[in-house]
């Protein structure tokens, strides 16, 4: 998949305004408040994921899926940040589906640094349980892998440090060899269209 990352436009129904810009491989600072109460921080990491999220469902529209996104809020409190991780961030062709960037490059599922792939923490996906499938998009190439909310029983926990948070996170990935392909992913749903 070919992909110029200058510009995405997006709906202006999803996001109230016409363009979205994504920053390639914009960087964000830790600043010494704990993660939990560092709103600069959470909302840096929000504007980052939503970029991304409208990156991949304008991928999705062009390649002929029905994509729809929630209403976004934002949690007024940090007290209140767990109420607001219900929500999926877009249903496409009728399916739950997650999106995750990354700070790697990567054009294909094995040309990703390590194995296996971080798919996203083990507290969020064992709260919401998997969807039916994590879109992971490098914010470097732009490429975007699926990893298949079916083989959630063959992920693995994983434990390290959050740079960008500051703290120690446990962390579920998957096997290399179960990651697909945007165009697998793509063509899985047109085959496989809900409303046959």
């Amino acid at each position: 998949m070919g992909v110029g990352l200058g510009w995405v436009l997006a709906s202006a129904d999803w996001f109230g305004h016409g363009q979205l810009q994504v920053n390639r491989g914009a960087s964000m600072s830790v600043e010494n408040i704990p993660w939990h109460k560092n709103d600069k921080l959470f909302r840096e990491q929000i504007g980052t994921g939503r970029r991304w999220e409208a990156y991949v469902a304008h991928q999705l529209i062009i390649n002929g899926l029905e994509v729809s996104v929630p209403r976004f809020e934002v949690r007024p409190h940090v007290s209140e940040r767990k109420r607001y991780r219900d929500v999926r961030d877009m249903v496409v062709e009728g399916r739950d589906v997650e999106v995750k960037s990354s700070t790697r490059d990567f054009s294909k599922p094995f040309d990703f640094p390590f194995d296996p792939m971080f798919v996203d923490t083990r507290e969020k996906i064992e709260s919401k349980g998997a969807p039916f499938a994590f879109l992971i998009v490098s914010q470097e190439s732009g490429c975007i892998l699926a990893i298949p909310g079916k083989t959630r029983d063959e992920w693995v926990p994983q434990s390290g440090f959050d740079s960008k948070r500051g703290i120690r996170e446990e962390w579920l990935a998957c096997p290399l060899r179960l990651v697909r392909t945007f165009d697998e992913f793509v063509n899985f749903l047109k085959v496989h269209r809900e409303d046959d």
